[in-house]
């Protein structure tokens, strides 16, 4: 451990228990095999709307104690707390601060909001020196069985990369690669299971393959289809199937980094607020890394997607588009926020929409070779009546959750969308006032 650094976790939970003490368990083992003798600190910002879970997880942080790391419980009592510290400091930003920081345990998941309230109370507990390590609650430092897959990571390995990696305050992030659940959006998993089943169904002999994928395909819109990935390679290119988003190789899911990077920017109030956060950190192309070792990430099953949920996911991917876009001519050695705030476009909004819009019809078109599949007669004969019902209603709410998502797109104005992020550069400034502050409590 570099010299006056002490290792502080950051876990974001909602309702899941006891996926947050495998992720709790995790780090103390992997601690101790990584820095002997050394204690480490973990803060658990409990957003749970669930008063069983919520007294569950109050439980678990009072009896987990490890000589290696302390388990502190964050709660909206704590939370309301330190703000209003800030506030009094700094009374105009109670606004801004009220937007941007989610009430725990209130309204919808919303990880974005959540997220700038882990940054704002690691700015307020941390030194310059110290290592930040952001984690959600489904990730895992150590080996586990998963869907029936062995999953064998080395989570001391990842830990001391980490810190070899993130040098002291600088504006630096560090993620690692996971294995286990594809870390994607609803519509990523769907292209996926869409553009094999186009494949599949492309030839006699395929079809018979295509069953296995169609049973995948059936839960939608109850059950989110499962994608395990046994290898962290991540694409930082445009998607196999043709999804035109630019993937950074890590995320916040996994995310080691420093007091100066979190005072530089907040996250936006958006899905892929971490790939926004990540794109604008820092001036050149080394302030972001990724470590060899990889870690798990293994939530439980996710139910009940609904139509809302899927347009914020695509929402997001328009705004993380149209600020690559705004970042594709800027020199290596202007700042990227900088960059944005005298640059950033309705042209790129309208380019990342237009994108968007055309992948979504992509889509569409691959949801029609399903229809036509399942009206032939003749393959009728593959299924047992319910399941061939089943597959219908899939494919009918396919075409209607990806219809919804391309008539919102279109119909909604362009200044929408650019107003989104033209206001949220333009609040890094205050961002960077209130950090100030928390580093000088």
């Amino acid at each position: 451990m570099q010299t006056g650094r002490t290792l502080r976790f950051f876990i974001c939970t909602r309702n899941r228990p006891e996926t947050l003490e495998r992720c709790i368990n995790s780090i103390a083992v992997s601690c101790r095999r990584a820095f002997p003798g050394l204690q480490a600190h973990c803060y658990v910002f409990d957003d749970s709307t669930e008063e069983d879970a919520s007294n569950q997880i109050r439980a678990l942080c009072a009896r987990k104690t490890f000589p290696e790391l302390v388990v502190s419980l964050i709660t909206n009592v704590e939370k309301e707390k330190f703000l209003k510290y800030l506030i009094e400091q700094a009374p105009h930003a109670a606004t801004f601060l009220a937007t941007n920081c989610k009430q725990l345990g209130k309204g919808s998941w919303d990880a974005a909001g959540l997220r700038n309230v882990t940054l704002l109370y690691a700015c307020l507990c941390s030194s310059e020196e110290d290592l930040l390590i952001f984690l959600d609650d489904d990730i895992s430092l150590q080996t586990l069985t998963y869907q029936g897959h062995l999953l064998s990571v080395d989570g001391a390995q990842a830990l001391q990369e980490m810190n070899a990696r993130v040098a002291a305050r600088a504006a630096v992030a560090v993620g690692a690669g996971y294995i286990g659940r594809f870390d994607g959006a609803v519509y990523d998993h769907l292209g996926d299971l869409l553009a094999q089943i186009e494949e599949q169904l492309s030839y006699e002999e395929g079809i018979t393959r295509a069953g296995k994928t169609l049973e995948a395909l059936m839960g939608f819109p109850d059950v989110l289809p499962i994608r395990i990935s046994l290898s962290a390679a991540m694409q930082d290119e445009e998607d196999a199937y043709g999804a035109g988003i630019i993937r950074p190789e890590i995320s916040g899911a996994a995310l080691a980094t420093t007091r100066a990077a979190i005072c530089s920017h907040h996250f936006p109030r958006c899905y892929n607020e971490d790939w926004i956060w990540l794109a604008l950190l820092g001036e050149q192309d080394d302030a972001l890394q990724k470590i060899a070792t990889d870690v798990i990430h293994a939530p439980p099953s996710q139910f009940s997607i609904r139509p809302e949920f899927f347009l914020y996911q695509n929402g997001g991917d328009v705004l993380y588009a149209a600020v690559r876009r705004a970042l594709e001519y800027r020199p290596d050695s202007y700042n990227r926020i900088a960059w944005c705030q005298e640059h950033f476009s309705v042209q790129h909004v309208q380019q990342a929409l237009e994108d968007r819009i055309a992948w979504m019809e992509k889509l569409l078109h691959k949801v029609s070779i399903l229809e036509r599949f399942l009206q032939d007669d003749h393959r009728k004969i593959l299924w047992q009546p319910e399941e061939a019902g089943a597959l219908v209603h899939t494919a009918q709410a396919l075409r209607g959750y990806i219809e919804y998502a391309v008539d919102f797109m279109s119909e909604t104005p362009v200044a929408y969308w650019f107003d989104m992020l033209s206001n949220y550069f333009a609040d890094i400034a205050l961002w960077r006032k209130i950090m100030q502050i928390a580093s000088s409590r």
